[in-house]
């Protein structure tokens, strides 16, 4: 029984001879350091413990043990002195509580089966960089045990970039409410949404837009023009079936009159495969706020305006429309443009009923002397191309292209030599525009030297569809599109 300060050196405590002996060495109070020492208990017995006896006024005992010191036998420490065993040296055969070793050693199991400790030998250590929401930190691994130790890189954690509010989930204004967006801030660095604000504004700029079915489609957007602010104007942002955008300005004076109220701006040079496009259109001041809001795409167009048909109980009108929409489809699933957003995906099965019938047109074409023949572009624009060999018609020559359109007035195009287009290294090519509610209508292309006819070719748009009907859906959509925009639109 220690109860005072004690130092063993080169020292044998060997308590195998006693069979009665429960405890070779038991550390009441005072500081034991053992060095270089061994201590051996009987079989079951313990060979040393570090007992809390506070309760009968000792103060808590502390044992260090180090050097080549060897324990055979149990240890036993005190739950409440459980840091008080400083244990840096030795080999011992009880496995080792990690609260034993003393600072900066750790415990051990030796290759004969003892046990020991040992100095931790880290290595250059991991890097986890820092985030938004935590510091970094180097995690670092014992090579000797695997042990590991993480130390914070304090005050590394990032911060956010915010960007320039961005509008978002417009809402259009109509005869009972008012405009609103989101308004919403991204971290530049990073993309994470920062804030975000509904903001309702008090002006309704919009009238709403009209589409016009011309050679390539276009998109007219009317502006009360009151309300658009001395120094002001109106920014049309265009979102594309892949993420793209591009933003035009329009200053009130490039502005086209509609009547005393309304000012209207077109956007043009749309194609089918764009029904699903987004257009998102503010007024602003001449500082730059924002005054007023809309939002608008050709397929939203078309649904309002199939509601309205059908609300009429207009025929003609819900199928063209149903018929527009499935066009739209049709070219985005033929160019692979936003083929995940298709026009029609709005559509009804009851409202596709409305569509025009499956009907085969009928092919029309001639091909005079050298006419090669006829070719449609229906991706940006819907054209028409007469090809002739150049063989048969020179430069010296003109052309000619007619048709009447579907209000019964004639179209006439000429075109003189020098401003003949080449087709490759044979021939000479004929473009021609038209409007789809004119597909059904005949074209001809007439060769002339001087006023004699040197050829001529004829086709139309329904003739080239009906010859590739079965190519592509976008032949019969289209050829349905052209059906029912003319039975619309004629008189």
């Amino acid at each position: 029984q220690n109860y005072s300060s004690l130092t063993l050196n080169n020292f044998t405590a060997d308590g195998t001879g006693s069979e009665n002996m429960l405890y070779v060495l038991s550390n009441n109070c005072g500081t034991t350091n053992i060095v270089d020492s061994t201590i051996e208990a009987p079989e079951g017995a313990v060979a040393f413990d570090v007992y809390d006896y506070s309760a009968g006024g000792y103060a808590a005992p502390v044992v260090n043990i180090s050097g080549n010191t060897s324990v055979v036998g149990k240890i036993e420490v005190s739950e409440s002195v459980n840091s008080n065993l400083n244990i840096s040296g030795g080999t011992f055969t009880v496995e080792l509580d990690e609260a034993w070793c003393a600072e900066g050693f750790a415990p051990q199991k030796n290759a004969d089966g003892t046990y020991g400790v040992h100095v931790h030998v880290w290595n250059a250590g991991v890097y986890t960089d820092p985030t938004y929401e935590a510091d970094g930190f180097w995690t670092y691994t014992c090579t000797v045990c695997g042990e590991t130790k993480v130390e914070v890189n304090e005050g590394s954690k990032l911060t956010h970039t915010p960007g320039k509010a961005v509008v978002e989930n417009i809402v259009n204004g109509t005869a009972n409410s008012k405009p609103q967006y989101d308004s919403v801030v991204y971290c530049t660095e990073c993309g994470e949404e920062l804030s975000r604000e509904t903001v309702t504004l008090e002006v309704n700029s919009f009238a709403g837009i009209s589409m016009a079915l011309n050679d390539s489609l276009e998109v007219t957007f009317a502006v009360q023009y009151k309300t658009i602010p001395e120094g002001g104007y109106i920014s049309v942002r265009r979102t594309f079936a892949d993420g793209s955008e591009e933003t035009v300005t329009v200053k009130p004076n490039e502005l086209g009159d509609y009547n005393t109220a309304l000012k209207i701006f077109t956007y043009g040079n749309l194609a089918a495969k764009h029904m699903s496009d987004m257009f998102y259109v503010t007024v602003h001041d001449a500082e730059g706020n924002i005054v007023s809001v809309y939002k608008d795409s050709m397929r939203d167009y078309g649904m309002r305006m199939l509601a309205g048909h059908e609300k009429n109980n207009n025929a003609k009108g819900k199928t063209l429309f149903v018929d527009m929409l499935n066009y739209g489809a049709a070219a985005q699933i033929r160019f692979n443009y936003g083929a995940t957003d298709l026009a029609n995906k709005y559509l009804t099965e009851a409202q596709q009923a409305y569509a025009t019938p499956e009907k085969i047109g009928q092919n029309h074409q001639q091909l005079g002397n050298g006419c090669l023949g006829v070719a449609l572009a229906l991706e940006s624009r819907i054209e028409m191309t007469i090809v002739f060999s150049n063989k048969i018609v020179t430069r010296d020559m003109r052309a000619e292209l007619t048709y009447t359109n579907f209000l019964g007035e004639t179209v006439k195009i000429d075109i003189a030599g020098k401003d003949f287009v080449a087709y490759g290294t044979s021939g000479w090519q004929f473009v021609l525009a038209l409007p789809l509610v004119d597909g059904a209508e005949l074209v001809t292309c007439t060769i002339y030297d001087g006023e004699e006819i040197v050829t001529s070719g004829q086709d139309s748009v329904e003739s080239y569809l009906t010859r590739q009907y079965a190519s592509h859906q976008i032949m019969p959509a289209t050829w349905k599109f052209v059906q029912s925009a003319k039975a619309f639109f004629e008189k």
